[in-house]
């Protein structure tokens, strides 16, 4: 009967020894997320990002704590999400009219698609949170009418059988001075070139298509990137020559 109770005693030890390891360990660790270097990122009009956790896989760095601020004050903090900066277009600080902004962060979502966070922001208050596509550009004169646009996709495209894929929508979007907004107009038009007919502004794996309409995708991406290229050249240039 003594014994078992000194063995009794002895599991509880044991048991007890294990929870203050586990839970200095927690603790250490805990203090060293804390401690850890904060990468601080300063955007106009007195905004600054602060970012935190950060996981390096090679190729890509993700944080997993995101802070906005301005003039010293938290509008918008998230532990929820890995952010990314990896593109040099993003974080992207865009003026929405008066007192008002928008704020565009792109998201590491593996392993789906990368998309971009967007904080709407009014009299230093976030007011509206929204997804977006990575974009294929920055915002630039796509057809001519001096209206900016940019266009990407919010999904990975999909084939099978070699022969066969689905509908995945290029989404556009037209920047101007109340900030950026999808293009209804233009991303009907242009899938309905792409593929045969409209259905839809998200993914629908159940549409399925012929892989031909990939040679299509491809086509409107391509001409995008080159249109972009060819203006920024020229801007580049025109600029150098005013410096002269």
């Amino acid at each position: 009967m003594k014994n078992q109770r000194m063995i009794r005693n002895l599991k509880a030890l044991i048991i007890c020894a294990f929870s203050l390891v586990v839970a200095a360990h927690a603790s250490a660790k805990d203090n060293q997320q804390r401690k850890q270097p904060k990468k601080i990122v300063k955007l106009s009009h007195g905004f600054t990002l602060s970012l935190g956790n950060a996981e390096d896989f090679g190729d890509f760095v993700t944080y997993s704590y995101l802070r906005l601020s301005k003039n010293g004050a938290t509008i918008y903090a998230d532990k929820e999400k890995e952010y990314e900066l990896s593109d040099k277009h993003y974080p992207l600080l865009l003026k929405a009219g008066k007192n008002s902004f928008e704020l565009l962060l792109e998201v590491n979502d593996r392993p789906s698609k990368s998309y971009l966070s967007k904080l709407s922001i009014r009299n230093n208050r976030l007011v509206k949170t929204e997804k977006l596509p990575t974009f294929l550009t920055k915002p630039f004169d796509l057809n001519g009418d001096r209206r900016l646009v940019c266009a990407g996709f919010l999904d990975y495209t999909q084939t099978w059988d070699d022969s066969l894929t689905c509908y995945n929508p290029i989404l556009f979007y037209v920047k101007d001075k109340s900030g950026i907004r999808l293009d209804s107009a233009l991303t009907i038009k242009t899938n309905k070139e792409i593929y045969g007919g409209f259905y839809g502004f998200t993914y629908y794996e159940n549409k399925v298509l012929n892989v031909k309409c990939l040679d299509r995708i491809r086509a409107v991406t391509e001409q995008i990137e080159k249109k972009e290229s060819s203006q920024r050249q020229a801007h580049d240039i025109a600029n150098k020559r005013m410096k002269r």
